[in-house]
């Protein structure tokens, strides 16, 4: 059931929901579906876990309930968007401070055949 949250399998959760498996069971950290869904950053999955009413108030064994999770994954994701978006104006601002470079280099070579 926590894969199937986790990984936003929508039909493997809805099977397993007729089929009688209890929502509110978790993992070895008392970790259950909603959590892992919202960990992961499953909308479509959580929002299938609430309308079947999932608990959202769930502890598992840090005290942590899914929203906790929710929003330390959005943290990490804002994190690597981040680090990602650092990257591209990296190579952007060494890409025009070579262009700058290169455009002093021609002045000099045109002043000195001058």
């Amino acid at each position: 059931m926590c894969g199937a949250a986790s990984e936003g399998n929508i039909p493997r959760l809805r099977m397993l929901h007729e089929l009688g498996q209890p929502m509110h069971v978790g993992d070895y950290d008392s970790r259950g579906p909603l959590h892992t869904g919202c960990a992961e950053g499953r909308v479509l999955a959580v929002s299938f876990l609430l309308g079947i009413s999932a608990d959202p108030n769930q502890e598992d064994r840090w005290n942590n309930t899914p929203m906790d999770d929710a929003l330390r994954g959005i943290v990490c994701l804002n994190q690597k968007n981040y680090v990602r978006q650092s990257r591209i104006w990296s190579k952007t601002a060494r890409d025009r401070a070579g262009q700058r470079e290169n455009a002093r280099a021609k002045v000099k070579e045109s002043d000195s055949e001058i």
